[in-house]
């Protein structure tokens, strides 16, 4: 084989490499390829039972940095967030999230933030 061959060969793996997501940008095996590092987190967030917190939140924290995909599950109270961990992490996630008024099992809400919820969005009050 020639050695032109041989090149254009090994290129032409390379390529389908990347192209199946076998090869991340950095030319190492990484099998999920350039999404292998995310991370999914869920916990606690408390709230209104409504549909206008549930699309607050989640289009919130959809605009972060580094933030994939949000889901809330009203009814059990449980925030899903897939995340580039290199970008944000998950104490910054439960941090906005509070911010927005929603106490977590870790942070409470500011007291502020609880009272600028619209009375449908607002909830009886654990921690």
């Amino acid at each position: 084989m020639k050695k032109s061959q041989f090149k254009l060969i090994t290129g032409l793996i390379i390529l389908l490499l990347v192209l199946q997501g076998n090869l991340n940008s950095f030319g190492s095996f990484g099998g999920a390829g350039i999404f292998r590092h995310h991370k999914s987190v869920t916990f606690n967030l408390y709230g209104g039972d409504c549909k206008t917190c549930k699309k607050k939140i989640e289009k919130h924290l959809r605009r972060q940095n580094g933030v994939d995909s949000v889901i809330w599950d009203v009814k059990n109270q449980k925030l899903t967030v897939v995340f580039d961990p290199m970008v944000i992490t998950s104490e910054e996630i439960i941090k906005i999230a509070a911010s927005l008024g929603h106490d977590t099992d870790t942070i409470k809400a500011s007291d502020e933030a609880f009272q600028s919820l619209e009375e449908c969005c607002k909830y009886e009050r654990k921690i």
